[in-house]
């Protein structure tokens, strides 16, 4: 009943404990945004009552250490007016309230204007986080009865009585979430990013901050300075150094790179004739008759003497451009190869967790036989009891709710399970399609890359190999798509052996002059 009144902003009397619990002081519109209880369909006029609804819930529990209610907090994201922020937090509730048949009382509250230190927050980070507050107990509809008798609940939520069976339901919660959530952004015009999965399984290497607790924070919020806090404090001083050590090596290397470029490209060239392979080999100029090259033909233009002949010119240009052509193909080919392992990785993780949720569904349903061979049984064994069961309120009546509620509740875990088997297996083959995809990109830029080196090879210019002027991150994907030239695989041409043998030799030792 306190946390209702809390999560709410009421003043409810508890019947079991002969107190009241006054919580108006937080103002309805200011801390609290909005505030109501929904209902499943059908559900009896109490359920959306605060004070007969919990009430009720009390009275169901006989342990003193029962679990009366969950608490699902979800937070809004920014960017949203309070009506909106209040719609999306209704939504989610009404989504529990239609999927686990409970009643869910809504307070979608404001977050505080000070973090965990005692900071200010700027304006535009200041938002909102909804509790969805609902009882451990369905509302029993078995032979429409239930509902409209005195107490009006079932047996527990098994679906959430443990981790095991409850990560693959509160995993489907959180996806909703993250579907409600870009849904309402998307209205707005902002950005759409928001995803139900951890880091870790979005592949993302981010470490956690230190966590502070609800009362090392108060503490911190009061003025008072607490170890937890400075671990956090700390923790983020060495964050925003690592980001700025790493932008100003970003920016470095830009400053670097274009002045390359810059000393690189006052050479002038003739202009040029094309030298193959269709519609990518192009000659890229800044101004009339300067090219535009790239780090590798940069690097390589600078270990090569002056051309002496108009004949060298043109060898020279022809060097450099398809040199920075194998440079292009080298980092698709290298971005290509790491989204082909992220898709692994995603195919793997996604089969394993269908397989799981497989064996689990299995599971479901040998337990909701079971439970249905239990019902029937009983019904056997005691006709009388059957007919007494249509009694509201009997004994035999609650025996019976409990016998058909454990069918309810093993058919939705079944149920839930189905729908994690689908979205893994969905989630699998969208990962194979984008990997094929990704294979069709890498089959393409072998052959290209082959045709290139072979043209490059067949000049008569020295140079010091391509190896010598290749980033250390390209030296890799250049050794491996020349060993994959001796192969045919999926269908890509291939160079013949003698040519190859050549090709090697160049890159290892260098373009030899003829």
């Amino acid at each position: 009943m306190a946390g209702a009144a809390y999560r709410l902003g009421l003043k409810l009397f508890d019947e079991r404990t002969g107190k009241w619990h006054d919580f108006r002081r937080r103002k309805l519109g200011e801390e609290i945004v909005r505030a109501l209880t929904v209902a499943p369909k059908d559900a009896p006029a109490w359920a959306t009552d605060p004070g007969q609804l919990w009430n009720r819930v009390e009275a169901m529990e006989n342990r003193k250490d029962a679990q009366v209610a969950r608490d699902y907090r979800i937070p809004i994201p920014f960017g949203l007016s309070d009506q909106q922020a209040g719609d999306l937090a209704e939504e989610m509730a009404r989504y529990i309230a239609a999927n686990l048949n409970v009643p869910v009382s809504m307070g979608l509250h404001r977050d505080a204007d000070t973090d965990v230190l005692g900071v200010v927050k700027p304006n535009d980070k200041q938002g909102f986080h909804a509790h969805l507050y609902f009882p451990t107990r369905r509302l029993a509809k078995e032979d429409g009865s239930e509902g409209e008798s005195g107490k009006g609940f079932g047996a527990k939520l098994t679906l959430l009585s443990n981790k095991r069976t409850s990560a693959a339901f509160v995993d489907t919660l959180n996806q909703k979430w993250a579907e409600l959530a870009n849904k309402y952004r998307a209205g707005q015009g902002l950005s759409t990013d928001y995803d139900h999965r951890s880091y870790k399984r979005m592949g993302v290497f981010k470490e956690a901050e230190p966590t502070v607790g609800q009362a090392a924070t108060a503490m911190q919020r009061k003025g008072m300075d607490t170890r937890k806090g400075a671990q956090l404090q700390q923790a983020r001083k060495l964050a925003r150094v690592f980001e700025h050590v790493h932008a100003e090596a970003l920016k470095h290397q830009h400053v670097q790179a274009k002045a390359d470029v810059v000393r690189e490209t006052k050479a002038k060239l003739p202009a040029l004739s094309g030298v193959g392979i269709a519609g990518r080999l192009k000659a890229r100029r800044v101004g009339k008759g300067y090219l535009r090259l790239g780090p590798m033909a940069s690097r390589l233009r600078s270990t090569l003497p002056p051309p002496k002949s108009k004949a060298d010119q043109e060898a020279l240009a022809r060097s450099l451009i398809l040199t920075d052509l194998i440079e292009q193909i080298l980092r698709s080919m290298r971005d290509a190869q790491s989204q082909v392992r992220t898709l692994q990785t995603t195919i793997s993780e996604a089969t394993t967790r269908r397989l799981d949720a497989e064996f689990e569904r299995d599971e479901g349903r040998r337990a909701r036989s079971r439970a249905v061979k239990r019902l029937r049984v009983w019904e056997q064994e005691h006709p009388w009891r059957r007919r007494a069961a249509k009694l509201v309120g009997s004994k035999a009546a609650q025996e019976r709710a409990t016998l058909r509620s454990d069918i309810d509740s093993q058919n939705q875990w079944v149920q839930v399970m189905k729908t994690v088997v689908a979205r893994e297996a969905a989630a699998a083959e969208k990962a194979k399609g984008g990997q094929a995809e990704l294979e069709k990109v890498l089959r393409a830029n072998q052959t290209d890359l082959q045709q290139a080196l072979a043209e490059l090879e067949a000049l008569d210019l020295s140079a010091n190999g391509l190896m010598t002027v290749a980033p250390e991150e390209l030296r890799g994907v250049l050794e491996g798509a020349v060993e994959r030239g001796q192969r045919d695989e999926g269908g890509v041409p291939v160079a013949e052996p003698e040519q190859v043998g050549r090709l090697k030799e160049s890159l290892k030792s260098g373009l030899a002059v003829r």
